[in-house]
C-alpha cells in the first residue's frame, strides 16, 4: 500500500525529541485490526511494530501490507516480545477474553477491542487482574475519544443543557447480505447486541456522568438466522447526588441502515450528535429561548483525511484519537484511560448482560448456564480444580 508522504513520516520517524515512540504489537490479522493499523500510521508517535495471528502465514501477508517489520510464530511469543510496549487485541469477540489474560498474566499493557468480554464475570476478571498486577488495560471504546463526543460530554457536564434528562440513540446496518460465514452469526458472539448495541449503552455515561444504573428492560422483535437483528432498550439511571434519575432510550437493528442520530436533550436545551453518531464530526446545540424556540450553535469538528486507504469499516480513520490518547497513558505509566475507564468498562458489561439475557441471545444464555453450573460444583467442593487447589 502507498501512504501519503506526509503520513509515513509520521509512523516511521518521531517528529519531536520530546515525544517517545509507542510500539504497538498486534494480535490478530482480521479487518478490525487492519483498519487500527492504517490509523496508526498517521498517529504521531506510534509503531505498529509486530503482528502475530493464528496462522503466520497470514500475519506475514498482513505484515507485508503494513510495513510491519515483525512476525511471530504466536500471541505467547508477541505478548513476551520486550520491545512490544502496549498490545492491540483485535480478534473475534469470543476470544478477547482469553488474548487479554494472557498479556496481563505476562504484564503487558493491553487494549482490547470492544466488547472487553463476552459477560460480565469475564470483564471483573480482566479488569481484578489488571489491577492486581498493575497492568494498562482498556476497552477500545473508540466513540469516546473523537473531539465531538468529548465536547459532547464536557458540555453536558458543565450544564450546557440544564439537568441532562433523556438520551435517545438508533444504530443499524442491514445484514442480508452477510455470508453464512460471517461473524454476524457466530452462536457464541454473533448478533446485533453484541456487534453494536455498546456504542448506544455507553451514552448513558455521556449523557449521566458518574451515575448507577437503576433498571434495564429489553425486548427483541427479529430474528435472522437464529440471532437478534432488532432490539430496543430502556435503561435508566439514578444520578449522582441523588437528584432524580435518567433515561436512555435506543434500539440496534440488522434489519436497515439507520440514521444514527444521537440526542441528549437536558431541562433547558439539547444536543444533537449527528449521523454517524459513532464516529461523529459534528453537534448541534440547541439552547430553549422558549416552547418550540430555540438558539442553535453548530460545532464542527472534520476527521482526518482517509481518502488515501482503503477502509473495511467506515470513520476508522478515528482510530487515531483512541491511540493518541493510550500512547499518552502509556508514556506516562498510567493504568487506566480517564475517557473510559474499567468502571465505565464493567458498567457497560453489566447492561449488555442485562440486554442479551432479556433479548434471548441464545448463546449468551447457554454459557451463562454453563458458568452457574460450574460455580455451583466450585461452591459445593466437588469440582477438581477446587479439589486440586
Amino acid at each position: 500500500m502507498t501512504y501519503p508522504r506526509a503520513f509515513t513520516t509520521l509512523a516511521t520517524a518521531i517528529a519531536s525529541p520530546a515525544i517517545k515512540n509507542v510500539n504497538w504489537g498486534i494480535l490478530s490479522a482480521g479487518k478490525i485490526s487492519n483498519d487500527f493499523c492504517q490509523a496508526i500510521r498517521i498517529t504521531e508517535g506510534a509503531t505498529a511494530s509486530c503482528v502475530a495471528a493464528r496462522a503466520k502465514d497470514s500475519a506475514q501477508i498482513f505484515a507485508d501490507k503494513h510495513n510491519i517489520e515483525k512476525v511471530h510464530d504466536c500471541y505467547e511469543s508477541l505478548v513476551k516480545d520486550p520491545e512490544v510496549d502496549v498490545v492491540y487485541i483485535g480478534s473475534v469477540a469470543d476470544s478477547h477474553a482469553k488474548l487479554a489474560k494472557m498479556c496481563l498474566d505476562a504484564k503487558k499493557p493491553v487494549v482490547v477491542e470492544k466488547p472487553l468480554a463476552l459477560n460480565l464475570d469475564d470483564a471483573q476478571e480482566l479488569v481484578a487482574m489488571a489491577r492486581k498486577h498493575d497492568v494498562f488495560l482498556m476497552e477500545g471504546m473508540w466513540s469516546r475519544f473523537f473531539p465531538a463526543m468529548k465536547k459532547a460530554r464536557e458540555l453536558v457536564d458543565n450544564g450546557a443543557i440544564g439537568e441532562p434528562v433523556m438520551v435517545q440513540a438508533d444504530f443499524g446496518w442491514n445484514t442480508k447480505d452477510c455470508t453464512p460465514e460471517d461473524r454476524m452469526w457466530n452462536r457464541l458472539s454473533g448478533g446485533m447486541t453484541y456487534d453494536i448495541a455498546m456504542y448506544c449503552a455507553m451514552l448513558g455515561q455521556v449523557g449521566f456522568r458518574g451515575a448507577s444504573v437503576n433498571t434495564v428492560n429489553a425486548i427483541c422483535s427479529n430474528y435472522r438466522n437464529g440471532m437478534e437483528q432488532t432490539v430496543l432498550a430502556n435503561i435508566l439511571f439514578d444520578k449522582v447526588g441523588g437528584v432524580g434519575m435518567g433515561a436512555l432510550q435506543f434500539y440496534v437493528t440488522g434489519q436497515a441502515n439507520t440514521e444514527e442520530r444521537t440526542i441528549i436533550q437536558g431541562t433547558t436545551g439539547r444536543i444533537t450528535i449527528a449521523p454517524p453518531a459513532h464516529t461523529p464530526h459534528k453537534l448541534t446545540v440547541n439552547y430553549d429561548t422558549g416552547r418550540g424556540e430555540s438558539k442553535e450553535e453548530v460545532m464542527e469538528y472534520p476527521l482526518p483525511d482517509d481518502t488515501w486507504a482503503d477502509w473495511f469499516y467506515p470513520g476508522s480513520i478515528g482510530f487515531t484519537y483512541q491511540i493518541e490518547a493510550v500512547n499518552e497513558c502509556i508514556r506516562k505509566g498510567k493504568k487506566e484511560c480517564e475517557t473510559f475507564t474499567l468502571d465505565d468498562s464493567l458498567q457497560l458489561a453489566y447492561l449488555m448482560d442485562e440486554i442479551l439475557e432479556q433479548a434471548g441471545h441464545e448463546g449468551f444464555i447457554k454459557a451463562k448456564a454453563i458458568r452457574q453450573k460450574s460455580q455451583h460444583k466450585r461452591d459445593q467442593g466437588n469440582d477438581p480444580v477446587s479439589v486440586a487447589a
